[in-house]
Protein backbone atom coordinates (compact mmCIF):
# COMPACT_ATOMS: atom_id res chain seq x y z
CA UNK A 1 0.00 0.00 0.00
CA UNK A 2 2.75 2.39 0.84
CA UNK A 3 4.57 1.17 -1.93
CA UNK A 4 1.51 1.81 -4.04
CA UNK A 5 0.66 5.67 -2.66
CA UNK A 6 4.39 6.62 -3.48
CA UNK A 7 4.19 5.38 -6.95
CA UNK A 8 1.05 7.78 -7.69
CA UNK A 9 2.95 10.62 -5.57
CA UNK A 10 5.90 10.35 -8.14
CA UNK A 11 3.46 9.71 -11.20
CA UNK A 12 0.78 12.99 -10.17
CA UNK A 13 3.85 15.21 -8.90
CA UNK A 14 2.74 17.25 -12.12
CA UNK A 15 3.55 19.14 -15.08
CA UNK A 16 6.45 21.80 -15.12
CA UNK A 17 9.54 21.00 -13.06
CA UNK A 18 8.33 19.20 -10.20
CA UNK A 19 9.80 15.84 -11.57
CA UNK A 20 13.18 17.53 -12.62
CA UNK A 21 13.24 19.26 -8.91
CA UNK A 22 12.79 15.60 -7.27
CA UNK A 23 15.74 14.66 -9.70
CA UNK A 24 17.57 17.65 -8.59
CA UNK A 25 17.17 17.14 -4.68
CA UNK A 26 17.90 13.10 -5.27
CA UNK A 27 21.21 14.19 -6.88
CA UNK A 28 21.87 16.04 -4.28
CA UNK A 29 21.60 13.30 -1.49
CA UNK A 30 23.21 11.12 -3.50
CA UNK A 31 26.49 13.34 -3.92
CA UNK A 32 26.45 14.10 -0.60
CA UNK A 33 26.59 10.30 0.12
CA UNK A 34 29.34 9.71 -2.28
CA UNK A 35 31.50 12.68 -0.82
CA UNK A 36 31.15 11.58 3.08
CA UNK A 37 31.65 8.37 1.89
CA UNK A 38 35.13 9.68 0.10
CA UNK A 39 36.00 10.99 3.24
CA UNK A 40 35.23 8.13 5.69
CA UNK A 41 37.36 5.74 3.59
CA UNK A 42 40.33 8.51 3.42
CA UNK A 43 40.18 10.13 6.45
CA UNK A 44 43.24 10.18 8.06
CA UNK A 45 44.37 12.03 4.20
CA UNK A 46 42.26 15.48 6.00
CA UNK A 47 45.12 17.98 6.53
CA UNK A 48 45.28 21.80 6.17
CA UNK A 49 47.65 24.08 6.89
CA UNK A 50 47.77 26.68 9.33
CA UNK A 51 49.51 29.67 11.40
CA UNK A 52 50.12 30.56 14.75
CA UNK A 53 48.26 34.27 15.17
CA UNK A 54 49.26 37.16 17.21
CA UNK A 55 47.92 35.79 20.59
CA UNK A 56 49.32 32.58 20.53
CA UNK A 57 53.24 33.90 19.07
CA UNK A 58 52.84 36.21 22.17
CA UNK A 59 52.12 33.44 24.65
CA UNK A 60 55.09 31.03 23.35
CA UNK A 61 56.79 34.69 23.38
CA UNK A 62 56.47 34.61 27.22
CA UNK A 63 57.22 31.17 27.67
CA UNK A 64 60.76 31.55 25.57
CA UNK A 65 62.07 34.87 27.26
CA UNK A 66 62.14 31.93 30.60
CA UNK A 67 64.79 30.26 28.93
CA UNK A 68 68.17 32.06 28.33
CA UNK A 69 69.74 32.17 24.79
CA UNK A 70 73.24 30.72 25.46
CA UNK A 71 75.83 28.89 22.89
CA UNK A 72 76.23 25.08 23.38
CA UNK A 73 79.76 25.54 22.19
CA UNK A 74 80.60 26.29 26.20
CA UNK A 75 82.23 24.11 28.52
CA UNK A 76 80.53 20.19 29.07
CA UNK A 77 78.70 21.36 32.40
CA UNK A 78 76.87 24.04 30.75
CA UNK A 79 76.56 22.83 27.76
CA UNK A 80 75.18 20.08 29.23
CA UNK A 81 72.81 22.07 30.98
CA UNK A 82 71.68 24.65 28.10
CA UNK A 83 70.53 21.21 26.30
CA UNK A 84 68.41 20.48 29.20
CA UNK A 85 66.85 23.56 29.24
CA UNK A 86 65.94 23.62 25.69
CA UNK A 87 64.46 20.37 25.94
CA UNK A 88 62.12 21.64 28.87
CA UNK A 89 61.62 24.78 26.23
CA UNK A 90 60.92 22.35 23.75
CA UNK A 91 58.46 19.88 25.47
CA UNK A 92 56.85 23.43 26.87
CA UNK A 93 56.18 24.63 23.08
CA UNK A 94 54.68 21.24 21.88
CA UNK A 95 52.23 20.93 24.82
CA UNK A 96 51.27 24.68 23.62
CA UNK A 97 50.92 24.24 20.32
CA UNK A 98 48.93 20.34 20.99
CA UNK A 99 46.83 22.27 23.08
CA UNK A 100 45.95 24.85 20.53
CA UNK A 101 45.38 22.58 17.94
CA UNK A 102 43.20 19.89 19.57
CA UNK A 103 46.05 17.30 19.49
CA UNK A 104 45.91 17.57 15.63
CA UNK A 105 49.19 18.07 14.39
CA UNK A 106 50.67 15.79 12.24
CA UNK A 107 53.12 13.77 13.63
CA UNK A 108 55.99 13.69 10.71
CA UNK A 109 56.04 17.62 10.83
CA UNK A 110 55.99 17.57 14.59
CA UNK A 111 59.23 15.46 14.45
CA UNK A 112 60.91 17.77 11.81
CA UNK A 113 59.64 20.84 13.96
CA UNK A 114 61.37 19.57 17.50
CA UNK A 115 64.65 18.21 15.19
CA UNK A 116 64.74 21.83 14.41
CA UNK A 117 64.31 23.98 17.94
CA UNK A 118 66.32 21.17 19.77
CA UNK A 119 69.68 23.41 17.53
CA UNK A 120 68.04 26.94 18.25
CA UNK A 121 68.12 29.86 20.42
CA UNK A 122 64.81 31.03 21.66
CA UNK A 123 65.23 34.31 19.66
CA UNK A 124 65.93 31.51 16.95
CA UNK A 125 62.99 29.31 17.25
CA UNK A 126 60.17 32.30 17.64
CA UNK A 127 61.28 33.53 14.35
CA UNK A 128 60.91 30.22 13.08
CA UNK A 129 57.39 29.07 15.14
CA UNK A 130 55.90 32.58 13.63
CA UNK A 131 56.55 32.01 9.96
CA UNK A 132 56.40 27.88 10.07
CA UNK A 133 53.05 26.56 8.38
CA UNK A 134 51.44 23.95 10.64
CA UNK A 135 50.28 20.44 9.23
CA UNK A 136 47.14 19.95 11.39
CA UNK A 137 44.56 16.99 10.31
CA UNK A 138 41.38 18.02 9.45
CA UNK A 139 37.59 16.97 8.14
CA UNK A 140 38.39 18.15 4.84
CA UNK A 141 40.76 17.53 2.18
CA UNK A 142 42.88 21.21 2.27
CA UNK A 143 46.37 19.87 0.91
CA UNK A 144 47.93 17.32 -1.26
CA UNK A 145 46.80 15.80 -4.39
CA UNK A 146 43.02 15.22 -2.82
CA UNK A 147 42.52 19.07 -3.14
CA UNK A 148 41.57 19.02 -6.30
CA UNK A 149 38.15 16.63 -5.57
CA UNK A 150 37.35 18.54 -2.86
CA UNK A 151 36.97 21.47 -5.01
CA UNK A 152 35.21 19.32 -7.43
CA UNK A 153 32.68 18.45 -5.08
CA UNK A 154 31.70 21.59 -3.61
CA UNK A 155 31.50 23.18 -7.05
CA UNK A 156 29.14 20.11 -7.39
CA UNK A 157 26.89 21.08 -4.11
CA UNK A 158 26.88 24.34 -5.44
CA UNK A 159 25.53 24.06 -8.78
CA UNK A 160 22.75 21.40 -7.33
CA UNK A 161 21.55 24.23 -4.71
CA UNK A 162 21.37 26.74 -7.35
CA UNK A 163 19.08 24.44 -9.77
CA UNK A 164 17.01 23.03 -6.94
CA UNK A 165 16.76 26.86 -5.80
CA UNK A 166 15.78 28.08 -9.65
CA UNK A 167 13.23 25.38 -10.44
CA UNK A 168 11.75 25.48 -7.21
CA UNK A 169 11.18 29.81 -7.50
CA UNK A 170 9.86 28.91 -11.01
CA UNK A 171 7.42 26.10 -10.46
CA UNK A 172 6.29 28.72 -7.75
CA UNK A 173 5.51 31.52 -9.95
CA UNK A 174 4.18 29.11 -12.93
CA UNK A 175 1.73 27.73 -10.74
CA UNK A 176 0.94 31.08 -8.48
CA UNK A 177 1.46 34.09 -11.35
CA UNK A 178 0.91 32.50 -14.50
CA UNK A 179 -0.51 35.46 -16.52
CA UNK A 180 1.95 37.68 -14.82
CA UNK A 181 4.39 39.71 -17.22
CA UNK A 182 7.85 39.21 -17.38
CA UNK A 183 7.49 36.03 -14.80
CA UNK A 184 8.67 33.06 -17.15
CA UNK A 185 7.62 29.30 -16.20
CA UNK A 186 9.89 26.56 -15.57
CA UNK A 187 11.06 25.03 -19.23
CA UNK A 188 11.56 21.22 -19.81
CA UNK A 189 14.38 22.45 -22.72
CA UNK A 190 16.33 24.18 -19.85
CA UNK A 191 17.36 20.47 -18.72
CA UNK A 192 19.98 19.75 -20.60
CA UNK A 193 21.11 22.91 -20.30
CA UNK A 194 21.59 22.02 -16.32
CA UNK A 195 23.00 18.47 -16.74
CA UNK A 196 26.06 20.47 -18.77
CA UNK A 197 26.07 23.09 -15.99
CA UNK A 198 26.95 19.91 -13.50
CA UNK A 199 29.80 18.91 -15.48
CA UNK A 200 31.39 22.40 -16.68
CA UNK A 201 31.01 24.25 -13.35
CA UNK A 202 33.58 22.25 -11.77
CA UNK A 203 35.73 21.71 -14.41
CA UNK A 204 35.81 26.08 -14.31
CA UNK A 205 36.46 26.24 -10.88
CA UNK A 206 39.01 23.73 -10.95
CA UNK A 207 41.28 26.27 -13.62
CA UNK A 208 40.28 29.32 -11.68
CA UNK A 209 41.91 27.91 -8.52
CA UNK A 210 44.70 26.72 -10.73
CA UNK A 211 45.22 29.67 -12.41
CA UNK A 212 44.55 31.82 -9.39
CA UNK A 213 47.78 30.71 -8.24
CA UNK A 214 49.87 30.13 -11.29
CA UNK A 215 49.34 34.03 -11.62
CA UNK A 216 50.08 35.02 -8.03
CA UNK A 217 52.81 32.47 -7.17
CA UNK A 218 51.63 31.59 -3.89
CA UNK A 219 52.99 28.14 -4.08
CA UNK A 220 55.41 26.72 -7.15
CA UNK A 221 53.99 23.00 -6.29
CA UNK A 222 50.22 22.92 -8.32
CA UNK A 223 50.05 19.87 -6.86
CA UNK A 224 49.66 21.36 -3.40
CA UNK A 225 47.87 24.44 -3.45
CA UNK A 226 46.86 24.67 0.73
CA UNK A 227 44.57 27.24 0.63
CA UNK A 228 42.40 26.04 3.63
CA UNK A 229 38.52 26.48 4.31
CA UNK A 230 38.38 29.80 1.48
CA UNK A 231 38.68 26.69 -1.25
CA UNK A 232 35.49 25.30 0.09
CA UNK A 233 33.96 28.64 -0.03
CA UNK A 234 35.11 29.82 -3.27
CA UNK A 235 34.35 26.38 -4.70
CA UNK A 236 30.58 26.53 -3.59
CA UNK A 237 30.34 29.91 -4.93
CA UNK A 238 31.46 29.20 -8.28
CA UNK A 239 28.84 26.31 -8.53
CA UNK A 240 26.27 28.63 -7.53
CA UNK A 241 26.86 31.49 -9.56
CA UNK A 242 28.25 29.07 -12.31
CA UNK A 243 26.76 31.62 -15.15
CA UNK A 244 28.96 34.26 -13.96
CA UNK A 245 32.06 32.44 -13.89
CA UNK A 246 31.37 31.51 -17.94
CA UNK A 247 30.48 35.01 -18.24
CA UNK A 248 34.14 35.84 -16.56
CA UNK A 249 35.70 32.71 -18.79
CA UNK A 250 34.25 34.12 -21.42
CA UNK A 251 35.60 37.98 -21.26
CA UNK A 252 39.00 36.40 -20.41
CA UNK A 253 39.58 35.12 -23.68
CA UNK A 254 39.26 38.81 -25.29
CA UNK A 255 42.62 39.35 -22.79
CA UNK A 256 44.65 36.14 -22.86
CA UNK A 257 43.46 35.24 -26.71
CA UNK A 258 43.10 38.85 -28.50
CA UNK A 259 41.69 38.58 -32.11
CA UNK A 260 44.44 39.46 -34.88
CA UNK A 261 44.17 42.58 -37.13
CA UNK A 262 43.49 40.57 -39.71
CA UNK A 263 40.86 38.67 -38.03
CA UNK A 264 39.77 42.20 -37.48
CA UNK A 265 40.00 43.36 -41.41
CA UNK A 266 37.49 39.70 -42.22
CA UNK A 267 35.49 40.58 -39.31
CA UNK A 268 35.09 44.16 -40.76
CA UNK A 269 33.28 43.38 -44.22
CA UNK A 270 30.62 41.20 -41.83
CA UNK A 271 27.38 42.51 -40.25
CA UNK A 272 27.97 43.87 -36.94
CA UNK A 273 26.18 41.80 -33.87
CA UNK A 274 26.74 43.08 -30.30
CA UNK A 275 24.85 42.39 -26.90
CA UNK A 276 23.73 44.60 -23.94
CA UNK A 277 23.30 44.05 -20.02
CA UNK A 278 20.69 46.34 -18.20
CA UNK A 279 20.81 47.05 -14.44
CA UNK A 280 17.52 48.22 -12.95
CA UNK A 281 17.56 50.53 -10.12
CA UNK A 282 14.77 53.42 -8.87
CA UNK A 283 16.15 56.89 -9.62
CA UNK A 284 17.86 59.20 -7.21
CA UNK A 285 14.68 61.33 -6.97
CA UNK A 286 12.11 58.97 -6.08
CA UNK A 287 9.90 60.59 -4.21
CA UNK A 288 8.76 58.65 -1.94
CA UNK A 289 11.05 56.91 0.62
CA UNK A 290 8.67 53.99 2.09
CA UNK A 291 7.44 52.94 -1.01
CA UNK A 292 10.91 52.81 -2.50
CA UNK A 293 12.36 50.69 0.18
CA UNK A 294 8.88 48.03 -0.45
CA UNK A 295 10.46 48.31 -4.33
CA UNK A 296 14.20 47.21 -4.02
CA UNK A 297 12.51 44.61 -1.49
CA UNK A 298 10.55 43.18 -4.35
CA UNK A 299 13.06 43.70 -6.54
CA UNK A 300 12.71 44.38 -10.58
CA UNK A 301 12.83 40.38 -12.08
CA UNK A 302 9.09 40.89 -13.48
CA UNK A 303 10.08 43.91 -15.35
CA UNK A 304 9.66 44.10 -18.93
CA UNK A 305 12.74 45.43 -20.60
CA UNK A 306 12.93 46.04 -24.21
CA UNK A 307 15.09 47.61 -27.58
CA UNK A 308 12.89 49.50 -29.62
CA UNK A 309 14.16 50.29 -32.77
CA UNK A 310 13.63 53.47 -34.95
CA UNK A 311 13.27 51.79 -37.97
CA UNK A 312 9.46 51.45 -38.50
CA UNK A 313 8.10 47.54 -38.76
CA UNK A 314 11.10 46.26 -36.67
CA UNK A 315 9.99 43.99 -33.67
CA UNK A 316 11.03 44.92 -30.56
CA UNK A 317 14.08 42.92 -28.66
CA UNK A 318 13.21 41.67 -25.13
CA UNK A 319 16.24 41.42 -22.48
CA UNK A 320 15.75 38.70 -20.23
CA UNK A 321 17.25 37.43 -16.99
CA UNK A 322 19.10 34.44 -16.65
CA UNK A 323 17.78 31.29 -16.89
CA UNK A 324 19.49 29.70 -13.59
CA UNK A 325 21.79 32.50 -12.22
CA UNK A 326 20.26 34.57 -9.65
CA UNK A 327 21.33 38.08 -11.38
CA UNK A 328 19.87 41.20 -11.43
CA UNK A 329 20.94 42.21 -14.65
CA UNK A 330 18.84 41.82 -17.90
CA UNK A 331 20.69 40.72 -21.08
CA UNK A 332 20.51 39.87 -24.65
CA UNK A 333 23.04 39.18 -27.61
CA UNK A 334 23.27 39.39 -31.42
CA UNK A 335 21.31 42.35 -31.47
CA UNK A 336 22.34 44.09 -35.05
CA UNK A 337 24.78 47.18 -34.52
CA UNK A 338 22.42 50.49 -34.74
CA UNK A 339 20.70 53.28 -32.30
CA UNK A 340 17.78 51.70 -30.45
CA UNK A 341 15.76 53.20 -27.13
CA UNK A 342 15.81 51.11 -23.75
CA UNK A 343 12.37 51.04 -22.33
CA UNK A 344 11.94 49.25 -19.61
CA UNK A 345 8.54 49.51 -17.28
CA UNK A 346 7.55 47.54 -13.88
CA UNK A 347 4.48 46.92 -12.22
CA UNK A 348 4.19 47.23 -8.62
CA UNK A 349 1.66 46.34 -6.03
CA UNK A 350 1.55 48.13 -3.15
CA UNK A 351 0.49 47.15 0.53
CA UNK A 352 -2.84 48.45 -0.09
CA UNK A 353 -3.52 46.49 -3.13
CA UNK A 354 -2.91 49.91 -5.48
CA UNK A 355 -0.52 49.11 -7.89
CA UNK A 356 1.82 51.78 -9.66
CA UNK A 357 3.48 52.00 -12.71
CA UNK A 358 7.27 52.80 -12.70
CA UNK A 359 9.23 53.22 -16.43
CA UNK A 360 12.52 54.63 -17.54
CA UNK A 361 14.14 55.14 -20.96
CA UNK A 362 17.32 55.84 -22.73
CA UNK A 363 18.87 56.19 -25.95
CA UNK A 364 21.65 53.54 -26.59
CA UNK A 365 24.06 52.89 -29.61
CA UNK A 366 24.45 48.88 -30.02
CA UNK A 367 28.14 47.98 -31.44
CA UNK A 368 30.11 44.80 -31.68
CA UNK A 369 31.55 45.62 -27.94
CA UNK A 370 29.22 44.43 -25.26
CA UNK A 371 27.37 47.43 -23.35
CA UNK A 372 26.56 47.37 -19.35
CA UNK A 373 24.31 49.92 -18.05
CA UNK A 374 22.57 51.05 -15.63
CA UNK A 375 18.57 52.51 -15.98
CA UNK A 376 17.00 54.10 -13.53
CA UNK A 377 13.17 53.65 -13.15
CA UNK A 378 10.97 56.33 -11.79
CA UNK A 379 6.74 56.67 -11.56
CA UNK A 380 4.12 57.39 -13.47
CA UNK A 381 0.88 57.92 -13.14
CA UNK A 382 -1.40 55.14 -10.44
CA UNK A 383 -3.39 52.69 -11.47
CA UNK A 384 -5.80 51.16 -9.34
Amino acid sequence: MLITNFKNFIKNLGKGGARWQLTLCLSLILVVAIYLYCHSVTMNEGREHVQLNKEQLSTIKIYLDAYPDKNVNENETEASHTLILRSERNNLILVLLKSYYDNQLDSLQEIQMMTILEKTTSNAAFNYLSQIRLLIKSTFWLTGKYVYLEAFFWSLFGVLVSLIYYVSIANSKSQETQTTEGIRSFDPNEVPGHIAKMLYAPACTIVLILGYHFISGVNENMVDISVNKGLIVFSFICGFYSGRVMKFMDRLKDLLLPISSKDDNVKSTEPAFGSIDVTLKLSSTFPDKELAADIIEAGFNSADVKLISPIEGKEPILLLLPEDDQAVSFSASNIPAGEYNLVATLLHRKSDDNIINLIGSKSIEISSTKLELELELNLTEAVG
